[in-house]
């Protein structure tokens, strides 16, 4: 699997114009390195350490770990059509809320004690108590009531209100799974796969996987695909694979989109079609995914499967380095010192750049030392002082965003 954007190799001397071109055996290394198959649980510390000991045995950047925990495991949670923690206070004013929820809870209903079960994990309405909140999903539990086991499971995976105990977390997991939880069969997928408390089992794992998957979880028929494209737990068939991630991708799931692009982008498991690349770039893109924000903004700049757009190059960079991508940032900023679908504007150009390099993005250092030869100390003092006024607005970091446990309603 390949994707731009792992390295940018300065090929002009410093002291000239700046260009980079795009080197991918880094990329490949790193991706390779991520265990993919292990998407279904909750945003947490595992995945991330995972992640972060496969790429860095690889001698892969810092910004690729990031990346990978951001689209291996964050946003495919909030994209896969997970139920969202905040869903169940929404409504109504917190205080009359959590009455109304006693009372039906104290009855005996087993989705009002779920309901109250979350707003003791998350505040609302009453004190944080995680000892509360267990309390009251475990009484869902008793009564079969599937997120109450899933939750219950949770809170002794995380050591929330009880000693941690994984294997009490696997046994309600699967209470949870075999009752028909999808998040209980894909979480049990990805416990399978990583190892974590069991033998690694790439077949067991799969057999969850496709419990989902019947349940039409595109995370789950995302899962599937990749244990069919690497042959894991089963023998590799890239063909079903590829119609494995079309299902996933037709129903939304970025990452599968962003998937089938890169497969259709390299000729794997299928004749390689540039065009038909960018459509499911595109299509990853405007969800927000932005490791597909950035490689249709290259497909653009270099008109790599369409006829080539600088103006649509630099509003895709621009998307992807909002989100704080240093390699969208340093390859906006070029754009801007070209005057290439931007007005050439040396100010903003160091601005980018800057931010890049202070991120520690090497070429970008490279660059900014370039820009600074070339402008004023007035024009270098705006260019810090636009990046410091971004700064605070940039979005939370991958690693801080998958180190938050959240249990589900």
């Amino acid at each position: 699997m390949r994707w731009r954007g792992g390295a940018w190799v300065l090929v002009a001397p410093p002291t000239g114009p700046f260009q980079f071109r795009y080197d991918a055996d880094m990329t490949v290394r790193c991706i390779d390195a991520v265990p993919r198959p292990a998407l279904g649980h909750a945003p947490a510390g595992p995945p991330v350490r995972a992640v972060r000991t496969g790429v860095e045995r690889r001698g892969c950047s810092a910004w690729s770990v990031l990346a990978a925990v951001w689209f291996l495991v964050v946003g495919p949670m909030a994209r896969a059509g997970l139920p969202d923690p905040t869903a169940a206070y929404r409504v109504g004013h917190p205080a009359t809320a959590v009455q109304a929820l006693r009372r039906s809870a104290a009855a005996g209903d087993a989705r009002a004690q779920v309901s109250l079960g979350v707003r003791y994990d998350y505040g609302r309405g009453v004190p944080r108590d995680p000892v509360r909140a267990l309390r009251w999903y475990r009484r869902a539990a008793a009564q079969g009531n599937v997120m109450g086991q899933f939750n219950v499971g949770w809170h002794y995976e995380r050591g929330l209100g009880v000693r941690r105990d994984p294997v009490l977390a696997r046994y309600w997991y699967r209470k949870a799974a075999t009752g028909g939880s999808v998040q209980a069969q894909v979480l049990l997928g990805a416990i399978y796969d990583e190892g974590r408390g069991v033998p690694r089992d790439y077949r067991a794992g799969l057999k969850w996987y496709r419990m989902a998957a019947r349940q039409d979880s595109a995370l789950a028929k995302f899962n599937v695909a990749w244990h069919l494209d690497l042959g894991l737990g089963v023998p590799r068939n890239r063909h079903q694979a590829m119609e494995w991630y079309h299902e996933a991708a037709r129903q939304g799931l970025a990452l599968a989109q962003f998937t089938l692009a890169q497969h259709y982008d390299q000729g794997a498991g299928v004749a390689a079609d540039p065009a038909v690349a960018v459509v499911w770039y595109r299509r990853a893109a405007q969800r927000g995914f932005t490791p597909a924000q950035f490689n249709l903004a290259w497909d653009y700049e270099h008109g790599h499967g369409m006829s080539r757009d600088y103006g649509q190059a630099a509003y895709w960079y621009r998307k992807a380095a909002e989100s704080g991508d240093v390699r969208a940032q340093l390859n906006l900023g070029r754009l801007y010192y070209q005057g290439r679908g931007v007005p050439k504007d040396l100010v903003l150009a160091r601005m980018w750049v800057g931010l890049s390099a202070a991120e520690g993005n090497a070429h970008a250092t490279q660059a900014r030392a370039f820009l600074d030869r070339l402008m004023t100390e007035p024009q270098v003092a705006q260019a810090q002082a636009l990046a410091r006024r971004w700064l605070p607005q940039r979005p939370v970091s991958a690693t801080r965003s998958a180190t938050l446990a959240t249990p589900l309603p």
